[in-house]
């Protein structure tokens, strides 16, 4: 009879071939669909029809793996009589499984025209690694993992009970809850204590067993605190907020003890830690403890784990809690700005006494601004006898300020500061001193006489005072070698001095300085001014005689004149007179 071969490589165990019914060679094959232990010899034979050879022989008869294509060596042959081909394999192994065909030579590539079988090479099951556990003390599970392959379709059964009583074991109660390869055990199902737990694996070649002991109270792990809340509490604590582990029942919070460890954004691999005294008392059912002495202004990562009071050994913590994270309300910031540094122009409306300052400075390092900085404080001050006075006062938004139309000529004092939120914090102090130095001499001095002894002496403030003015000194002398100055301080809202009790007929040279703080200008160049009559002194002398000379001789003429009178007088019998003649 002919069989139609259907190739099936399957990954497990089947026990029904895959064998339907063809046209050609009129065989059949032994053993069908066998189940062989890797490692070990195994024989397939293909016999033919006896009474349907059609003049074929044993010697006529092909092997094959899974395809016509994959013909398999003649020296695994065993040509038994003239109707049976034995095919031999030796330390069979898991690869080798799959189908196994036999046909005449001349069918060639016709697929429908072999006969064959399914071979399926395993091994006894190795025993299951198996692991029980508990998050709340009164349910457990188990899961198990496969042990080392056997290529065969394996079951699995679990089976538990109370390790002492003599207790009989009962099948899983639950396979679905926790997922494939595992086993459910609610309080409902189980007495507590020490249970025996064990899980068997079978396939067609043998059966493993693997047993445990666990105890549900004394080596629960609990899932890790739920709905973990970190809050301010100030700018040096945290308030951290969580519920009991998901599964706990409440009626056992009492028996959970807490681990809380954090770690400030500066340092995030170091962890500090709450001490087990500190979180004694956090047995409530939302309990909260406040982290002291933090960092203001600064993220805290914080991090939770727990355990059940009568479970010991770190094993038995819980899985760490997600981060949560924190942050500490602002405080004053911690330092001065540093950098400062300043510059100062000439101001455009009064380029003599004013300037215009411009100042910058460095942000604060991140944990010592303590917030966001807000602004900055800018005041100017002024030092006095009875202490410092602010005259002016500015906020700036960034670290660069321009402050128009300080005096040129005095000394301040410009205090800095950061601030937030929470308040300023310590000033940073850059001194500008005072721009006075040794004023110019005035300008456009001029003098006149005013009457017979006085001269107006005129001047204009000087282009470049290089401070306030705080006197003029004016000095004259005659124009003489060797003659003594006379001076005189005027106040600095003048620019004219009238200088009196000259002698109009002497000429006169004259100069003036500036006075400021600090100190006296050169003096202006001294110029000459003539006496009245409009002589310098060099035409003073000719001057001087000529008019000797003109008093003399009318002194003369007077003396005459008076003598001649008398004598007109004795002739005509009169009395002299009383007055001669001005000749002046």
């Amino acid at each position: 009879m002919l069989l139609l071969i259907s190739l099936c490589i399957p990954s497990v165990v089947l026990l029904v071939g895959c064998i339907s019914p063809a046209y050609s060679i009129e065989a059949h094959v032994e053993p069908l669909d066998p189940i062989v232990l890797a490692g070990t010899n195994f024989t397939i034979s293909c016999n033919l029809d006896e009474n349907s050879t059609n003049g074929h022989t044993s010697s006529d008869i092909v092997w094959y793996y899974k395809s016509s294509k994959r013909p398999i060596p003649s020296d695994q042959y065993h040509l038994v009589n003239d109707t049976t081909c034995q095919l031999i394999i030796r330390d069979i192994s898991f690869e080798e499984s799959g189908a196994y065909m036999c046909a005449l030579a001349s069918d060639g590539g016709n697929l429908l025209a072999y006969e064959g079988t399914m071979l399926y090479v395993g091994s006894p099951p190795a025993s299951p690694s198996l692991k029980c556990h508990s998050n709340n003390i009164l349910d457990y599970w188990c899961e198990w993992r496969e042990g080392s392959p056997s290529n065969l379709r394996t079951s699995y059964t679990l089976e538990y009970r109370q390790q002492f009583g003599g207790n009989s074991w009962q099948n899983c109660p639950d396979t679905q809850t926790k997922g494939s390869n595992t086993c459910f055990v609610s309080q409902d199902n189980h007495r507590g204590y020490t249970q025996k737990v064990r899980v068997t694996a079978t396939n067609p070649l043998g059966t493993a067993v693997e047993e445990i002991t666990f105890n549900p109270d004394l080596e629960t792990v609990p899932n890790p605190p739920s709905n973990v809340s970190v809050e301010s509490r100030g700018s040096h604590s945290l308030r951290v907020i969580w519920e009991l582990p998901l599964k706990w029942t409440s009626h056992f919070s009492m028996f959970l003890e807490y681990k809380l460890q954090y770690a400030s954004e500066f340092e995030p691999d170091t962890w500090h830690k709450i001490s087990r005294r500190e979180m004694s008392g956090m047995r409530r059912l939302r309990p909260a403890f406040n982290i002291q002495n933090l960092e203001p202004y600064t993220n805290y990562h914080v991090r939770m784990s727990c355990k059940s009071m009568g479970v010991m050994g770190d094993k038995h913590w819980s899985d760490w809690t997600l981060i949560q994270t924190g942050m500490t309300d602002s405080s004053v910031p911690t330092a001065a700005v540093t950098a400062l540094d300043w510059r100062q122009y000439s101001s455009h409306e009064e380029p003599l006494f004013k300037r215009d300052v411009f100042l910058q400075w460095k942000r604060l390092h991140r944990h010592q601004r303590r917030g966001v900085i807000t602004e900055y404080m800018v005041n100017v001050m002024l030092q006095h006898e009875d202490g410092e006075r602010i005259v002016h006062s500015e906020n700036a938004s960034s670290t660069v300020i321009f402050i128009l139309g300080l005096e040129k000529y005095q000394d301040y004092y410009i205090q800095i500061s950061a601030c937030n939120v929470a308040g300023c914090g310590p000033n940073a102090t850059v001194y500008l001193p005072d721009g006075t130095s040794e004023p110019g001499a005035p300008k456009n001095v001029a003098a006149q006489w005013q009457i017979s002894n006085s001269v107006k002496m005129s001047w204009e403030m000087p282009s470049d005072p290089h401070g306030y003015v705080l006197a003029y000194n004016v000095q004259w002398a005659p124009n003489d070698k060797g003659a003594e100055w006379s001076s005189a301080e005027v106040n600095c809202n003048e620019t004219s001095y009238i200088i009196k009790d000259l002698d109009p007929t002497t000429s006169y040279q004259f100069r003036v300085q500036t006075k400021n703080a600090g100190g006296y200008s050169g003096w202006t160049y001294s110029f000459e001014l003539p006496d009245e009559n409009g002589f310098f002194a060099d035409q003073e002398a000719t001057s001087r005689s000529a008019q000797e000379i003109l008093k003399q001789a009318a002194q003369s003429l007077r003396d005459m004149m008076k003598l001649l009178q008398n004598n007109i007088a004795e002739e005509n019998g009169e009395n002299s007179p009383s007055q001669t003649p001005d000749l002046n």
